[in-house]
């Protein structure tokens, strides 16, 4: 085997079935399946969209069953990449980077293609699945919570309204801990550990869309000129609360409840007014935040298609968010 390259054996990987199955390529700190040029998180990823071992398998009649044990090992289990100062005395290897946590988790509850979850510093990760997200989300592939932590702060730094301020801490309370992909979209998963005892249990943080493109959105109604409401969008658009579903994050207004639902499908009795209303956030259960061309916000009820709680403008609406995200655990309900 060339000097570059030397076998992974992990814990779990001892027995003769797994051993030196896979091989580290510590030019690249980029882990194959031995004797091929097949990387493992190809084949994670594979697994990852639904792909199923026997599809795999017959796919790539090279491999085995054992190499995609191995290859699921050694995303889970403690191991350690070294590099070598002198490659042919071992004992002068150094230890670069040490794996002790699972580091890819899927979410197949979500959807047949489920979101993947890379643990952050994200040790390894598919070239596929890195050229899938947006650039802003490829720097913090190989950085440390710390440090991506850092790199938010320093998105965030030029925030001014102070009730925006109070969401930038709210959010910043616990540290940065993944990386979620699904379908082609990626977010920074805030999340509070198991030895914090304060904060949102989490936060999704998608890349920044150009302000070019909100303005765009925002021009045509009159509360553009709103300044907290337009920084808001700049800085927290796209901001979610649960993994990659279908509601739970903060969107643009772009159509009306009457466009989206239709005049047959809202009751003859609901409110005229807000028939005009957009959403810009809709819950898991499925009420959605109205803001009416006027500037004033109101939660629509699902169920009972009424408008419940009002906020006269958006101000008034980041008092009440703020409240609930300090006071209450889990994504944001309209109650």
């Amino acid at each position: 085997m060339p000097s570059e390259f030397e076998y992974l054996n992990i814990s779990g990987m001892e027995g003769q079935a797994l051993a030196e199955r896979l091989v580290l390529d510590r030019r690249e700190h980029d882990v194959f399946i031995s004797g091929t040029k097949i990387r493992a998180e190809y084949i994670l990823n594979l697994l990852a969209s639904g792909i199923t071992t026997e599809e795999l398998l017959r796919h790539h009649p090279g491999l085995n069953d054992s190499d995609i044990e191995a290859c699921l090992l050694a995303s889970t289990a403690k191991y350690s990449i070294r590099e070598a100062e002198n490659p042919s005395l071992r004992e002068n290897c150094r230890e670069i980077r040490s794996i002790s946590e699972q580091w890819i988790t899927l979410h197949p509850f979500q959807s047949k293609k489920p979101p993947v979850e890379y643990r952050l510093p994200v040790p390894f990760i598919s070239e596929e699945a890195r050229n899938s997200v947006d650039p802003w989300l490829r720097a913090f592939f190989g950085k440390s919570s710390q440090e991506a932590r850092e790199m938010l702060e320093k998105r965030w730094n030029g925030i001014g309204h102070d009730s925006l301020k109070k969401i930038k801490n709210l959010i910043m309370r616990n540290l940065p801990r993944s990386i979620i992909i699904h379908d082609r979209q990626g977010w920074v998963l805030i999340e509070r550990g198991n030895d914090e005892a304060e904060g949102p249990d989490q936060f999704l943080v998608p890349p920044p869309l150009s302000r070019t493109r909100i303005d765009q959105f925002l021009d045509r109604w009159p509360f553009r000129k709103k300044e907290s409401l337009q920084e808001f969008f700049y800085n927290f658009l796209g901001l979610k609360d649960i993994l990659p579903a279908y509601a739970c994050e903060f969107e643009l207004p772009i159509h009306s409840l009457r466009e989206l639902f239709g005049d047959d499908c809202l009751q003859p009795e609901f409110t005229k007014e807000w028939q005009i209303g957009m959403p810009i956030y809709s819950t898991a259960g499925g009420d959605i935040l109205l803001i009416h061309p006027t500037g004033k916000l109101g939660w629509f009820y699902l169920g009972t298609q009424e408008i419940g709680h009002e906020f006269g403008d958006f101000d008034g609406f980041l008092e009440w968010y703020i409240d609930y995200k300090t006071n209450k655990i889990g994504p944001l309900e309209a109650y």
